[in-house]
């Protein structure tokens, strides 16, 4: 735009004058509306849009949602988190907890430290699922545990105990007895399978 300087200080812009002659002038451009942080819309911004195909979709990480008997082991409270494991339905909680408790040789300090309620629960638990055939081998050590604290005074002369004790024995030899009588028949059956058949 260019501007020429009259006398008496006077400066016309020659180009508007030849624009508004010729019957046309520029138009001024539009200011941009800048979106700010006192607005609403700068906080509900790009939550419409959809991805194109080129875009990158970075997915947020998902936080972990702890059991309860998780969240007592990270505490380090170990005989609440063996009580939290079998007051629940999942045997495989309790076998886990159990893991844990092994590796940290807490298990033993954990059943003898058992109050009554929690003491009738591992029983109760032993005892259902001795004779499965998936966690025999994995619950020998708290079953080990349980029949050593059986010989202490206020485990025998305790009468709410004693039925699940009695339990708890007649599933532990009648799993031993089924095991028994599966190696005797898989003794008969290994010399019939290294016979050659005949043709």
């Amino acid at each position: 735009m260019g501007q020429s300087l009259l006398g008496g200080g006077r400066t016309v812009t020659v180009e508007n004058e030849v624009e508004n002659i010729l019957g046309f002038s520029s138009m001024a451009e539009p200011e941009r509306w800048v979106l700010r942080s006192t607005y609403f819309r700068y906080f509900r911004r790009g939550q419409t849009e959809k991805p194109s195909e080129g875009d990158f979709l970075v997915m947020r990480t998902k936080k972990v949602k702890l059991a309860e008997h998780d969240k007592l082991l990270k505490k380090f409270r170990h005989k609440e988190a063996l009580v939290s494991a079998l007051g629940g339905k999942n045997p495989e909680n309790v076998v886990a907890v159990r893991k844990e408790l092994v590796a940290w040789k807490k298990l033993k300090k954990c059943v003898w430290n058992l109050h009554s309620e929690g003491l009738g629960l591992l029983l109760k638990f032993l005892q259902k699922h001795t004779t499965m055939p998936r966690y025999p081998s994995l619950l020998m050590g708290l079953i080990e545990e349980v029949v050593e604290m059986m010989r202490a005074d206020n485990i025998r002369t305790s009468d709410a105990f004693k039925g699940q004790i009695r339990n708890l024995k007649w599933s532990v030899n009648e799993e031993l007895r089924i095991r028994q009588s599966l190696q005797e028949i898989r003794g008969i059956i290994a010399p019939l399978l290294q016979i050659p058949g005949k043709r």
